[in-house]
């Protein structure tokens, strides 16, 4: 039987038990761990600000009533979009967004005037087209894979487009969904790029003798340079002991009969065809980065001046949308 004394002990500790502290839990996680920035891409933030001051150009040159204004202005603002992710080799297509160990540079201020009217608009974009494209040719050299490729491809960009800066009307920009480089080894790319070499100098070879003058004597000169490359992809394989495709005896083109706007038409289509062949050996064979390089620049620009459609990312092997 408990007594009147047990029960006032027994209220005592019970109400020093409900007043007591808290157990302290020691040794848990006091923050979560800090992430550590993302590395920078080289040469990204310069050419940023490259590719911003051409876009505000092609911006007042669209404004100012260029035929191709408005398609230089929407692809160098594709690719500023890029250099504005910390992976620009994936060629993103939606704006930057604040990630762990990653915050957007915020877009260069410029306080220049702009261009008064189309041909001072002009100049500065020929001018700028030139430094950058300099510019982005020595980062291709200095990188690798895809990275080189990206380079190489904006090189090749602004080579082309002072060929797009007069009165005539283009066909529009091309739409490009960006991909991934397929998988490939050296001898395969410059294999496959051989193969589509002897298509372009077959097509030459045609439109040859259809055209005249100046432009017959513009298409010898780039006919020459695929013949150089057919002779060093050729030895290049022969070195590395990996087969070196043959021309065929007849390629599938139209019949041009005797028409000139045709035979510049196929001249500009196989010249754009080709730069998608080059960009993968850029990417895949260091040795040939800087030839590949040039090359790209080249074909591209030639597709350009011969009548193609600009294109964001000349060099990739991008399904056209």
């Amino acid at each position: 039987m408990l007594t009147r004394r047990a029960l006032l002990l027994g209220s005592a500790v019970v109400a020093v038990a409900g007043c007591s502290p808290a157990p302290t839990i020691t040794g848990g996680p006091t923050a979560p761990p800090e992430v550590p920035p993302l590395p920078e891409f080289p040469g990204a933030k310069e050419a940023q600000a490259q590719e911003f001051a051409l876009q505000q150009t092609a911006r007042s040159l669209a404004e100012h009533g260029l035929p191709s204004g408005k398609d230089l202005q929407q692809a160098h603002t594709a690719r500023l979009t890029a250099l504005r992710h910390p992976e620009p080799q994936l060629r993103p297509t939606t704006e930057p967004t604040p990630q762990p160990g990653f915050t957007p540079e915020p877009m260069p201020a410029t306080d220049a005037p702009p261009p008064r009217d189309r041909r001072e608009a002009a100049r500065l974009m020929r001018t700028q087209l030139k430094a950058t494209h300099a510019a982005h040719r020595e980062r291709a050299l200095e990188a690798t894979g895809a990275a080189a490729l990206l380079w190489a491809s904006l090189s090749a960009a602004c080579a082309a487009e002072p060929e797009a800066l007069g009165d005539t009307r283009r066909p529009e920009l091309v739409p490009t969904t960006p991909t991934l480089l397929p998988e490939t080894t050296p001898a395969k790319c410059m294999g496959d790029l051989l193969a589509e070499t002897h298509a372009v100098i077959y097509v030459m070879q045609t439109a040859l003798g259809i055209l005249g003058g100046n432009e017959a004597r513009a298409l010898e000169t780039t006919l020459g340079r695929r013949r150089d490359v057919r002779a060093r992809l050729t030895s290049e394989l022969a070195a590395m002991d990996a087969d070196a495709p043959a021309a065929l005896p007849a390629y599938d083109v139209p019949t041009l009969r005797g028409d000139a706007a045709e035979a510049r038409r196929l001249i500009a289509k196989v010249e754009a065809r080709y730069a998608r062949f080059v960009g993968p050996m850029i990417a895949a064979v260091e040795p040939m980065r800087e030839y590949g390089t040039n090359l790209l620049a080249d074909a591209h620009a030639s597709s350009v001046r011969w009548g193609a459609a600009l294109i964001v990312w000349p060099g990739w092997p991008d399904p056209v949308d």
